[in-house]
């Protein structure tokens, strides 16, 4: 390009042809030339334009992509979160179901637990009934027999007011419709017997453990002779009634035959048995008869 540039080519003639031409033609060489010119400052525009519409395009497309990197930033952030969350919720959701596979095993512990508990309170509610049952009858029994000794009682003072009968003889003990008599007179068994019969007795038959405890209550710390012995079969005790002994209340080792000869019991001041000799001579002996008027 020639010094001078694109002014130059505007501004001056290259030969001077062009500039006489310019001379002779002064009006036209003005309006030519500032058509020229004015052709010139509109090129030159339109690149400054161009530049700036450039810039600002570059401008724009930095700050866009900006934003988007950001906004990606912002949702990568967000989305990592989301799935730290999503972890958080999965391994919560893990804990709360073995949480509840616990409680479920738990509570079906405790209800095997409650149903054997159950099962045990109604068995022994069957058997507390059953006893209670048993113990009611066995009550029962026990009333009737002793409404029975009542209205015998009854019937016997009934006969007393009425007349001069007493309930047992002078010195003699009444209990369960049978008068006793301690007899404080030392001698063998078969004189304690005849004494008794003499006396229209026998020589004290005891059937029970509540009969027993009478007559220890009135031992006054003798040794009596009782209604029974095994002199006709040995270990075979009797009654003088003739039945066979189903209570007793043996001391301990007895009865023993010590000696081979104890054939006859007594009992002792504590209310134990004793098989001794029958012709011992003791403190005494027991009648028995029962009560009539």
């Amino acid at each position: 390009m020639a010094q001078g540039g694109i002014y130059r080519r505007c501004e001056e003639p290259e030969n001077l042809e062009i500039n006489e031409k310019m001379e002779s033609f002064s009006s036209r060489k003005a309006g030519g030339f500032l058509l020229q010119h004015c052709r010139c400052g509109s090129n030159e525009t339109s690149i400054s334009v161009l530049f700036i519409v450039t810039a600002a395009s570059f401008l724009l497309w930095t700050i866009i992509s900006a934003v988007l990197i950001s906004k990606n930033l912002e949702m990568s952030t967000q989305l990592e979160q989301l799935h730290a969350n999503q972890s958080m919720v999965m391994t919560n959701g893990s804990k709360m179901e073995k949480r509840l596979e616990e409680i479920h095993s738990s509570h079906s512990s405790s209800e095997s637990e409650l149903s054997k508990a159950l099962k045990a309170l109604e068995t022994k509610y069957e058997e507390s009934q059953k006893n209670g049952n048993e113990k009611l009858r066995e009550l029962s029994r026990d009333s009737s027999r002793s409404l029975a000794e009542i209205d015998k009682i009854e019937g016997a003072l009934l006969k007393i007011n009425a007349s001069t009968c007493q309930v047992c003889p002078n010195g003699w003990l009444f209990n369960k419709g049978s008068c006793y008599s301690f007899q404080v007179k030392p001698g063998p068994w078969s004189h304690a017997r005849k004494a008794c019969e003499d006396e229209r007795a026998l020589l004290v038959v005891i059937n029970d453990d509540e009969e027993q405890s009478f007559l220890r209550l009135h031992l006054k710390q003798k040794y009596y002779w009782i209604g029974l012995q095994d002199i006709e079969t040995e270990n075979k005790f009797t009654w003088v009634d003739g039945s066979t002994a189903t209570y007793t209340k043996w001391g301990a080792g007895e009865p023993n035959n010590y000696g081979h000869g104890e054939d006859c019991v007594e009992m002792t001041p504590r209310g134990w048995w004793n098989d001794i000799p029958c012709g011992n001579n003791i403190d005494g002996w027991i009648c028995e008869k029962p009560w009539s008027c």
